[in-house]
């Protein structure tokens, strides 16, 4: 099609807009600004969990290694982990025994 007949059909097209004959839509977005009393109030993220075992590896991405390696990786966490709880747990235990043993004991008089 010849380049003249494009424009004219573009051109018509244009003018032919519905059953009424050409209409002109004016859309357009203003902007404004909104008062500071009326703007919605911004909420602060809810702080991170405490992830239990991040010294030795949980919730580190092993997604670089291999199956294989992946699965091993997975069983040396867990491993440590559970350790590093029965450390926790003695050390807790341990430290209640001797607040307790520490305590001067009520004297009858």
């Amino acid at each position: 099609m010849p380049k003249h007949s494009i424009a004219s059909e573009l051109a018509s097209a244009a003018t032919k807009k519905g059953k009424g004959g050409a209409k002109e839509e004016k859309l357009g977005f203003y902007w404004t600004a909104v008062p500071e009393a009326e703007r919605p109030v911004r909420q602060a993220p809810p702080p991170p969990k405490k992830v239990v075992g991040r010294e030795v590896g949980v919730g580190l991405d092993v997604s670089h290694l291999n199956k294989r390696r992946q699965r091993a990786r997975v069983g040396k966490i867990t491993r440590n982990v559970n350790k590093m709880k029965a450390l926790f747990a003695n050390a807790t235990a341990a430290q209640a025994t001797s607040t307790s043993s520490s305590a001067p004991s009520p004297t009858p008089q």
